[in-house]
């Protein structure tokens, strides 16, 4: 959809850290254009929902932060958990300095629709027989 594209680039913009009184706002606005959206926000919005996710570390989003789960949160409910993971996949750190983005499990909870249980199966049994080793 062109204007879902439109509309995530410019909050992604918004999302710089020149703006970064307003991220609080800008990212419940993020979430309400994905939960608006729904799955057409998808690949027009993908920037914005990598940029979202590339927020987490930042050490400046502070009270933000709970905007920033939420945000996610309803993208993963309007996008579906496995367009969700195939643009931000769940990567489990074992080393210092690893890449880890386990974090999302916590944003997927809870915000889980459009979902099949073949994708739950093969995506989320073989990480969680995986953590369990």
């Amino acid at each position: 959809d062109a204007l879902a594209a439109a509309l995530g680039g410019a909050l992604r913009d918004a999302l710089a850290p020149r703006y970064l009184p307003l991220w609080r706002t800008v990212l419940e606005a993020c979430g309400e254009l994905f939960a608006a959206a729904g799955p057409t926000s998808l690949p027009g919005c993908e920037s914005l929902l990598t940029g979202m996710r590339d927020l987490y570390d930042d050490q400046r989003l502070g009270e933000a932060r709970g905007s920033l789960m939420a945000s996610l949160g309803l993208a993963a409910r309007a996008v579906g958990p496995r367009a969700f993971v195939e643009r931000l996949p769940i990567k489990v750190s074992t080393s210092d300095g690893g890449e880890d983005s386990s974090w999302l499990l916590s944003v997927l909870r809870g915000h889980v629709a459009r979902a099949t249980l073949d994708f739950f199966a093969a995506y989320f049994v073989p990480l969680q027989a995986w953590l369990l080793e």
